[in-house]
């Protein structure tokens, strides 16, 4: 920090205040502090800072609340596991904050948040990562910035962590099609959730590959709840003839699919399969159990913590975000089978 002020000119104060995003320094301070901390490659140590400021860092996990969200599902549970492992790995404090999607004002509570805690950075989670207004507004402030899960529409705005969420939805659909599949429903999660509608993208890309019209393919939007995919099962049967197989968004809704089935006794996976995503906890304990994409959700939390660990690092420097991509695996299980 003393090679910063010396060739920036400016004091170690000022320094300090550009590094920590302070609105008390001239826009030509900060211009001279930038150019220098870009020249010498400066990084400032996080541990270091926790050690000085004598209290532990914060970071906000900013997750959804909603009359169709369920917080307590096992995606977000395992994501907000590995985001406290890492983060008291890394010697941060990870505070949780609810915020409703919905909130006509939501942007401005979280951003009265972060300003009442004096936090580091926020890390936002599906389907709050997709709100372009949102992530800009942080960053207007100067404060960084992580996204995990995020859709294609705030890719280029912040730093984020995900699996290939279209590819995903192709490979499933690629497996079933495999199995001589051609009959399909579809059942979305919810429409704000980009990450859920790249993975329809892929279903309908991998349908058009083989000539079968997606538009002409039974879908139904959903909330990733198991009562909502218990209920769209129920019009699912009342389709002439029944499709062979159904894909949901998430392994939640495909269990109530199943349920709503074998209550109907419809067998699964004969006359029809059924697969989801994400490999929950639930899909291995179902019967049968589910054919579903795994994505290592836990890991994903955890990764998100790196993400705005590295944003801090960078802070006030210009860099393009970068999100990073984590292997996902198609899980074959027993609830599909290969036709006849």
């Amino acid at each position: 920090i003393n090679d910063v002020a010396e060739r920036s000119g400016v004091t170690k104060s000022t320094v300090s205040r550009v590094l920590n995003n302070s609105d008390k320094v001239s826009d030509s301070a900060r211009r001279r502090v930038l150019e220098a901390v870009e020249h010498l490659r400066y990084r400032a140590n996080l541990q270091a800072r926790v050690l000085s400021g004598g209290q532990a860092q914060i970071l906000v996990w900013a997750y959804p609340v909603g009359h169709d969200i369920d917080v307590n599902s096992l995606f977000n549970a395992s994501l907000e596991v590995g985001a406290v492992r890492r983060a008291a790995q890394e010697g941060f404090q990870l505070v949780m904050a609810p915020l409703n999607p919905c909130m006509s004002d939501r942007t401005s509570a979280l951003c009265d948040l972060t300003a009442r805690m004096r936090v580091d950075g926020v890390i936002l989670t599906p389907p709050l990562c997709d709100d372009a207004e949102l992530v800009a507004a942080l960053r207007e402030r100067h404060l960084p910035v992580a996204c995990v899960a995020p859709g294609l529409n705030t890719r280029a705005l912040a730093d984020g962590v995900g699996i290939d969420d279209e590819q995903a939805g192709y490979d499933l659909t690629h497996y079933l099609i495999g199995l001589g599949h051609r009959r399909f429903a579809y059942v979305k999660g919810r429409l704000t959730d980009e990450a859920a509608n790249l993975r329809y993208n892929g279903f309908c890309r991998a349908l058009s590959a083989v000539g079968v019209d997606p538009e002409r393919t039974p879908t139904w939007p959903g909330t990733f709840h198991f009562k909502s995919g218990y209920e769209i099962a129920g019009e699912i049967l009342r389709l002439d003839p029944l499709p062979s197989a159904i894909i949901c968004a998430n392994d939640d809704m495909a269990a109530g699919a199943m349920f709503r089935l074998h209550e109907a006794g419809i067998g699964v996976p004969d006359p029809v399969s059924i697969a989801g995503f994400d490999n929950s906890a639930v899909s291995a304990m179902i019967w049968p159990p589910l054919t579903t994409v795994h994505q290592p959700v836990a890991e994903m939390g955890e990764r998100g913590v790196a993400a705005i660990l590295r944003a801090i690092q960078a802070a006030g420097l210009e860099h393009a975000p970068r999100y990073e991509v984590i292997a996902h695996t198609l899980i074959p299980r027993a609830s599909t089978r290969a036709l006849a």
